[in-house]
């Protein structure tokens, strides 16, 4: 191997977009205290400062009932986990999907939500979150739900479902429907997910693409942030346990500077899986609370 470097060169910061937001997986394995104490230990040593979180509205997550022909909403199990980030100075990223997008009531859900955590944690708090509106691309369910968190809020962060480059083509189109139904957009969500035949730079190239269609299309200022990125797809991959994975990881890393806003591993903790020390498992850290390879 040989390296060379241009001492007379112009550099370039390098910037840390990798841990801006990482990946913690069903938001009802927050309330674990393996989970929390994974969290303690992912912020305090990589500096992690968001995590972004799924199935908010779970039923047992969330609970809702009518009262006088309203709905009636309660939030206590998401202010415990909202206030376990909070205390650990990590943000959320939460992902703002429905059971179904063809429900009527999700985007009521979503900005009673939303009301309800600017009136316990500050406007200006919430305006520092990340809100990604769905988990599938659905336009219409995206400009339905994108309008809600906006009358809570003008200046509150919305993005879009997250785009893998199988669905590379899904992207533009999804942007010009989104478009012309009027919805606001200030970033755009990519999912760097391997599959057969995947280029070794997969996240760059990934990134790049996005970065294309983001540019030519109606919303060329949108941030991009890479979410639910990993080595594999699979539930159980043991080359996430092994030594490589903390190159790849680094290598990718590199390759991808100055293409994303954020770049989230997908995740920082085994919790919620198997119980075993090492088992092939998304996270940076196991079960047991062993940090892996990874890690570093």
């Amino acid at each position: 191997i040989e390296l060379a470097a241009d001492a007379a060169a112009a550099g370039r910061p390098l910037d840390h977009a990798w841990s801006r937001v990482v990946g913690g997986g069903h938001a009802a394995d927050g309330l674990r205290a393996s989970w929390l104490d994974a969290l303690h230990t992912a912020a305090g040593e990589c500096g992690f400062a968001s995590v972004r979180v799924d199935a908010l509205f779970a039923e047992d997550l969330q609970e809702s009932r009518v009262r006088n022909g309203r709905p009636v909403y309660a939030f206590q199990y998401l202010d415990d986990l909202l206030d376990r980030l909070l205390i650990q100075n990590v943000r959320p990223f939460l992902v703002l999907d429905a059971k179904s997008p063809d429900d009527p009531a999700s985007p009521a859900l979503v900005e009673a939500f939303l009301r309800h955590c600017e009136e316990r944690y500050t406007q200006a708090e919430v305006r520092r979150w990340r809100l990604q509106i769905g988990a599938e691309p659905d336009s219409g369910f995206y400009a339905r739900t994108a309008a809600a968190a906006k009358r809570v809020d003008a200046q509150l962060k919305v993005g879009s479902p997250a785009f893998s480059r199988t669905g590379a083509e899904a992207l533009p189109a999804f942007l010009g429907q989104a478009h012309g139904l009027g919805a606001p957009l200030d970033f755009v969500a990519v999912c760097a997910v391997p599959y057969a035949d995947a280029p070794a730079d997969l996240l760059r190239q990934d990134l790049q693409a996005a970065g294309r269609a983001v540019r030519a299309g109606p919303y060329p200022r949108a941030e991009i942030e890479a979410v639910g990125w990993s080595s594999s797809d699979a539930a159980v991959d043991y080359t996430r346990d092994s030594l490589p994975e903390g190159a790849w990881i680094l290598k990718s890393n590199l390759e991808a500077a100055g293409l994303a806003d954020a770049v989230a591993y997908e995740s920082f903790t085994d919790a919620g899986g198997s119980a075993a020390l090492f088992h092939g498992g998304p996270g940076l850290i196991t079960y047991p609370g062993v940090v892996k390879p990874a890690f570093h």
